[in-house]
């Protein structure tokens, strides 16, 4: 084989390899539109969320939520109206909610408040890391929300998770990248300790995806 046919076969070996990795990462996010909606109402995934708009001025006595006795950071009204409209698109499109996990944070049990799925179970690994909005948020953190995210819900439904952009950027680095404010991750595990990224949706855009 002459060197300039070797050279042809390995730039077109290079070439596949490239395509590959680009398919690999457009497979990660596939689901769109009705596909995805019907993909949910069919259950087995996990959906980790950032919470819902937050300011990061502390509230005073005044200004805070009569349940903020801490006064913690809380959600700004566009994001208690998008929490609540959340809740509304999961009911309106028939989606089972299996586990509801949260963290201790104020802001993030007030989003899962409004959005209204019922009680979470409280998780201090869900919790926002010493030094907030940290790039990291610590890899123990981050170890048990990519395990987490890799657990298979129970049949027929898809498990929620409320927790914050340092986690999400530490568990999944550039998955994560730009995540806005109640923004989800939806993550379908294989059932063997893997997940697979299929799709991120803004929470305003959970009112678009149809119902059929």
């Amino acid at each position: 084989m002459s060197a300039q046919n070797r050279g042809s076969i390995l730039t077109a070996l290079g070439l596949g390899v490239m395509c590959a990795v680009g398919l690999g990462t457009a497979g990660a996010q596939a689901l769109e539109g009705a596909d995805l909606a019907a993909a949910l109402r069919m259950g087995g995934y996990v959906l980790v969320l950032r919470h819902a708009d937050s300011p990061m001025q502390l509230p005073d006595q005044a200004s805070a939520d009569p349940a903020n006795l801490k006064l913690e950071r809380q959600l700004s009204p566009a994001g208690r109206d998008e929490a609540r409209a959340l809740g509304a698109a999961i009911k309106r499109l028939g989606i089972q909610v299996g586990a509801l996990q949260s963290s201790p944070a104020f802001r993030a049990r007030q989003t899962v408040g409004f959005v209204g799925l019922g009680a979470p179970l409280i998780v201090a690994q869900l919790d926002e890391s010493a030094q907030s909005m940290a790039a990291n948020a610590g890899t123990s953190r981050a170890q048990w929300l990519q395990n987490r995210a890799a657990q298979v819900p129970a049949a027929g439904t898809d498990d929620f998770i409320v927790t914050h952009m340092p986690n999400l950027m530490a568990a999944f680095d550039g998955l994560a990248a730009g995540i806005a404010p109640g923004e989800a991750m939806v993550f379908h595990p294989d059932g063997h300790g893997g997940r697979n990224l299929v799709a991120r949706i803004k929470i305003d855009e959970w009112a678009t995806l149809p119902e059929h």
